[in-house]
């Protein structure tokens, strides 16, 4: 009984949070991206001045 409650709430709780689950490493990913470009920004922006 007890395991069939326990399984019921990590379900229920999945469920509740599989937005969060599939948008996570999505926005895992972004937040990466955008440090990224912060910390190369002088380095991109000085290539752009190069070439422009």
């Amino acid at each position: 009984m007890l395991m069939a409650v326990a399984v019921g709430e990590a379900v229920y709780w999945a469920h509740r949070f599989r937005r969060a689950l599939i948008l996570s490493p999505l926005a895992t990913m972004g937040l990466g991206a955008v440090i990224m470009l912060v910390r190369n920004w002088p380095h991109l922006f000085a290539m752009a001045a190069h070439h422009a």
